[in-house]
């Protein structure tokens, strides 16, 4: 089952109060716009409601043979964005503001509370879902079809696996925003936006503040920035 959230997004109000449990049942209906965040964090404690209820219906056998997967689309909006994250960078940009996404897995052997930060795209859901069901990905995809998705079921079950992508690529073509992309390592992310480029060192700067561009690269920096280059060079000549 897929299950899509209009939650949270603007235009921000109050939620129904019987979905709310904190003091945001509270809140003035009609004062959102002195204090818009509030109501944003009021809508995602409604989501966290509906997603319990949507968990207590289960019965335990169907929860110990379920995947249950929580993921966010996109960023968080500019006008509710929060520190450290810069108010410019969020939604709608290929900042980590707007790249970075909730993404909760759980399901059958798969360890509580275990954090991983191996680099994950969304395409690689489908690779991942195949590789659980027990189908053979090669087997299944046409030889004539180019294939993205990158099967991280190993990263599950064993925090010591392998990260399985060693990148990963965004961009905006939309017509009513600045044609912007971004690709990433583990630790450097390249940004491009109208042709202007940027490199942040996520690792050490991770709300991307300091544009290691503005300044000579160190023999390291350089080496990230070709690979970076030249591996969106070559997704950009691809078909």
């Amino acid at each position: 089952m897929w299950l899509s959230f209009d939650n949270p997004h603007s235009p921000y109000h109050l939620p129904p109060v019987e979905l709310l449990h904190s003091d945001a049942k509270y809140l003035d209906p009609d004062a959102v716009a002195e204090n818009p965040h509030a109501y944003f964090k009021a809508q995602l404690e409604a989501v966290d409601t509906e997603v319990g209820r949507l968990l207590s219906s289960m019965s335990e056998k169907q929860r110990d043979n379920t995947y249950v997967i929580f993921l966010g689309d996109n960023g968080t909006s500019r006008g509710v964005l929060q520190p450290p994250f810069h108010s410019r960078r969020g939604k709608d940009t290929v900042y980590q503001g707007g790249l970075n996404v909730p993404f909760i897995f759980t399901g059958p052997d798969i360890e509580a509370g275990r954090v991983s930060d191996a680099i994950i795209n969304t395409v690689d859901l489908y690779a991942t879902f195949l590789d659980l069901a027990g189908i053979d990905v090669e087997r299944t995809v046409p030889d004539d079809r180019e294939f993205d998705s990158i099967s991280f079921a190993p990263l599950l079950h064993d925090p010591d696996a392998t990260p399985s992508r060693d990148f990963a690529f965004a961009d905006i073509f939309s017509p009513w925003r600045e044609p912007s992309r971004a690709i990433r390592n583990a630790s450097h992310k390249l940004v491009d936006i109208e042709g202007t480029e940027e490199l942040y060192n996520l690792v050490d700067d991770p709300y991307e503040y300091n544009n290691l561009l503005a300044d000579e690269l160190s023999v390291e920096e350089k080496r990230h920035y070709d690979e970076l280059k030249s591996r969106v060079t070559a997704l950009l000549a691809s078909e």
